[in-house]
């Protein structure tokens, strides 16, 4: 795990092991976003629903719209 940020009533959380971004709520976890690379520390701009990714190894950030509701 890299990147962690509160959303909703749970966190978003990176992880570079299995390339995805995923949702946790109480004791349950969902993937969101498989990414196409291990990302890094992630940022989260919830007025606008988005997530900015970024991954070091391939030299970029990607920026993923969220869903509405988890």
């Amino acid at each position: 795990m890299d990147g962690i940020e509160p959303w909703h009533s749970g966190l978003l959380i990176a992880s570079q092991e299995d390339q995805a971004i995923w949702f946790v709520c109480d004791v349950e976890a969902e993937i969101l976003i498989r990414t196409p690379g291990r990302p890094a520390d992630i940022g989260l701009d919830e007025s606008g629903g988005r997530i900015a990714v970024p991954y070091i190894a391939l030299d970029r950030v990607d920026i993923w719209n969220l869903p509405d509701q988890p």
